[in-house]
C-alpha cells in the first residue's frame, strides 16, 4: 500500500481536517484510494462532493474509478435505507426507538449488517415487530444482549439486522441500552436517516474503540474517522468517556486501543485529535503496571512513529486483543466468582469451536421435485446460496433412478455385453417395448430400489448423520414419478417399486413440489418434451404422489424470482425450527 495513495484516503475521509498540498508525495491512484476507502469501511457517498480537497486530490473525485463506486454505493444505501425505513416505521406506531449506534451518520452503512439497539423492555417486541414484517430470525446464532434477523426479498438477502439491548460483545458490557437510548440524538444534518436515532458522539467513540478491541481486531480508517469526528463535536466530554470506562470494568484495554488509534492518527493526519494531556497522563498511567499490554502499545507506537505506516487496517494480534477479553471477564465488576468462572469456560469452547469451525447445526433434508422446466436448478442454486450465507452447511445432491454414476456404468457394461438384448440410451421405443416385458421390467424395477436406496444411504443419510443439511434436486418422489413413466403398462409394478424407494428414503423435512403445467413444461424445454400426452401423464403422477406424501406445492409457472422467494422462505423456515430455542 503506497503512502501517498493512504494518505489521500485519509485526507478524502477525514475532509474537515485536510492534508495540506505537498505532504502527499508522489502520485496518487484513484483506484487505489477507492479501494482503501472501501476496504476500511468508508462510505463514499458519505463524503459529499468533496470539494475541499488537496489539488492532489481532485483528480481522485473526478475519476471514473470514484464515479462508479459512488454510484454503486448510492443504490446500496438507498435500497438499505428503504428496508431500514420499513423497520422504523414498525417501531414508531409502537413507540420504540431505534438506534444506530455504530454511525454518526445514520446511512449509508459499511458494515455487513445494521446494528440496530432498543430498551431492553423492549426487546421481544422489537424482535416481534421484525417478525412480523418478514425477517427471519437466526436462532443458531446466540450472543447475550443481541438476535440476529434477515430479511429476504425474492429470494435474497436484502438487509441484516443485528438487533441489541446494550453494546456489548460475548459476555463484556460495554454501554446498557436505556443509557445509550437516553443519550441518543438526532443524525447530523443531511444524513439518510432511514427514521433512525444515533448515539451520544462519547458513546460512539466507545463503541467503536471497543468494536476494534473485541470484535474485529483490527483497528479501521473508518474508526479513526467516527473518532476524530466525535471528539471534535462541540461540548464533547471526555470525562464522561473515562467514568463509563471505569464503572464498567475496562480500563486497561480503552487506554490500549485508544494510545493505538492516536498514533495512527497521527501518521495520518499529523496529529491526534486526542488531547495529549489524556494520552500522557491516564493513559500511559493505567498502562504502566501491565508490561504485556505496555509493550504492544509501545512497540505499535514506535513502529507508526519510526517510518511510513505499513497499510490500513491496522492489524492488532488476535493474542493480544483476547488477552484484554480474557482479563476484562476475570475483572467484571458486575459478575460474581462463579458467574466469571462460567463466562470463560463458554468464552475458550466459544474461541475453540471458531478456531476448529466446529458449528452445531440440526441438519436438515430439503427435496423438489417436479417436471422437466418447473426450474428447480436455479431455484436450488438461490436456495444454496442462502443456507450458505446463514451458515448452515450444506450439500445439494440430484437424484434421479437408473442415474447414478455406477449404475450409469453398469448400464454400458450391460449393453456392451449384450448389445442386442439391452437398446441403446437414445432409443426410446425400444427401451419402452424392453421395459414392457415382465421379466425386465421387474429386474428394472428390482435394480433401480436397491440403486436409489444405496444413493440415499451413503449421499444423504450419512452427510445428515455428520452435520450436513441437504439440498435435494430430485428426489424419491420424482423416482415413483419416473417409474410410472417408464412402466406404464405395468403400473401397479410402478407403484409398488416407487412405493419402497420413498419408504427407504429418509424423510425429507420439507419436500417442495414446484407444479408446472404441462404446456408450460413442453414450451420451456421443447427439446426435452417427451410429447404433451406423456407429460401430462406425469403431472398427474406428480399431482398424485403430492397428495399421497404431503409435499408442499408451489406454483412454478410464475418467474424463477417469485418461486425462489416461496422455496427459501419455506426451507429456512423449516429448517431454523429444528434448532432447540428457535421460539426464544
Amino acid at each position: 500500500m503506497r503512502r501517498a495513495d493512504l494518505l489521500g484516503a485519509a485526507a478524502l475521509a477525514d475532509p474537515a481536517d485536510v492534508t495540506p498540498a505537498g505532504q502527499i508525495a508522489g502520485e496518487v491512484s484513484p483506484a487505489a484510494v477507492v479501494s482503501i476507502l472501501r476496504d476500511n469501511k468508508v462510505p463514499l457517498v458519505d463524503l459529499g462532493e468533496a470539494t475541499r480537497v488537496a489539488p492532489e486530490l481532485r483528480r481522485v473525485v473526478e475519476s471514473a474509478a470514484w464515479l462508479e463506486a459512488l454510484e454503486r454505493e448510492r443504490r446500496e444505501r438507498d435500497d438499505l435505507a428503504g428496508e431500514l425505513a420499513e423497520i422504523t416505521a414498525g417501531f414508531d406506531r409502537r413507540g420504540i426507538t431505534a438506534v444506530l449506534f455504530k454511525t454518526s451518520g445514520g446511512v449509508p452503512y459499511r458494515s455487513s449488517n445494521v446494528d440496530l439497539l432498543v430498551r431492553p423492555a423492549r426487546m421481544s417486541e422489537a424482535a416481534a415487530i421484525l417478525a412480523e414484517l418478514g425477517h427471519v430470525r437466526f436462532p443458531h446464532y446466540r450472543e447475550d444482549h443481541k438476535l440476529l434477523f434477515r430479511r429476504f426479498r425474492f429470494g435474497r438477502s436484502v438487509i441484516c439486522t443485528h438487533l441489541h439491548d446494550a453494546v456489548s460483545w460475548g459476555k463484556i458490557l460495554i454501554l446498557p441500552g436505556d443509557d445509550v437510548v437516553a443519550r441518543c440524538r438526532e443524525p447530523r444534518a443531511g444524513a439518510v436517516a432511514a427514521g433512525c436515532r444515533v448515539s451520544s458522539p462519547e458513546d460512539l467513540v466507545l463503541t467503536t474503540l471497543a468494536h476494534s478491541l473485541y470484535e474485529t481486531d483490527e483497528v479501521r480508517l473508518s474508526d479513526l474517522r467516527a473518532v476524530r469526528q466525535s471528539v471534535t463535536t462541540p461540548g464533547f466530554d471526555w470525562e464522561r468517556i473515562l467514568s463509563r470506562v471505569r464503572r464498567n470494568g475496562w480500563t486497561r484495554g480503552f487506554f490500549s486501543i485508544l494510545r493505538i488509534a492516536a498514533a495512527l492518527e497521527t501518521a495520518l493526519w499529523g496529529a491526534s485529535a486526542v488531547p495529549s494531556e489524556l494520552l500522557q497522563g491516564p493513559a500511559r498511567a493505567e498502562l504502566a503496571g501491565t508490561r504485556w499490554a505496555r509493550r504492544h502499545v509501545e512497540r505499535t507506537e514506535d513502529a507508526v512513529g519510526r517510518g511510513p505506516l505499513a497499510g490500513l487496517p491496522h492489524r492488532i494480534p488476535k493474542r493480544y486483543t483476547k488477552l484484554h477479553y480474557l482479563m476484562r471477564l476475570i475483572a467484571s465488576p458486575d459478575r460474581a466468582g462463579d458467574e466469571r468462572l462460567a463466562d470463560l469456560f463458554a468464552t475458550a469452547w466459544n474461541l475453540l469451536a471458531n478456531r476448529l469451525r466446529l458449528r452445531c447445526r440440526p441438519a436438515a433434508i430439503v427435496s423438489l421435485s417436479g417436471l422437466d422446466g418447473s426450474g428447480k436448478s436455479s431455484v436450488i442454486q438461490v436456495l444454496a446460496e442462502t443456507m450458505t450465507l446463514c451458515e448452515i452447511p450444506i450439500r445439494v445432491v440430484w437424484s434421479r433412478g437408473g442415474f447414478t454414476t455406477w449404475m450409469a456404468a453398469a448400464k454400458r457394461a450391460a449393453r456392451s455385453a449384450m448389445p442386442r438384448s439391452i437398446p441403446g440410451p437414445g432409443d426410446l421405443e425400444a427401451k419402452q417395448r424392453w421395459l414392457g416385458r415382465p421379466l425386465e421390467a421387474a429386474a428394472f424395477a428390482s435394480v433401480v430400489v436397491a440403486e436409489q436406496t444405496l444413493h440415499y444411504l451413503l449421499r444423504v443419510r450419512a452427510r445428515r448423520w455428520t452435520g450436513w443439511s441437504i439440498v435435494c434436486d430430485r428426489f424419491a418422489y420424482d423416482t415413483e414419478a419416473d417409474l410410472e413413466a417408464k412402466l406404464g403398462l405395468r403400473r401397479r409394478l410402478a407403484r409398488a417399486a416407487g412405493a419402497i424407494v420413498t419408504d427407504l428414503a429418509p424423510r425429507p423435512d420439507v419436500a417442495i413440489l414446484l407444479r408446472l403445467a404441462p404446456s408450460e413444461a413442453a414450451r420451456r424445454k421443447p427439446e426435452e418434451s417427451p410429447g404433451e400426452a406423456a407429460v401430462r401423464a406425469r403431472a398427474a403422477a406428480y399431482d398424485r404422489i403430492a397428495a399421497l406424501h404431503g409435499l408442499v406445492v408451489v406454483d412454478a409457472d410464475r418467474s424463477i424470482a417469485e418461486v425462489a422467494a416461496d422455496v427459501v422462505d419455506l426451507a429456512l423456515r423449516v429448517s431454523f425450527s429444528k434448532f432447540s430455542g428457535a421460539g426464544r
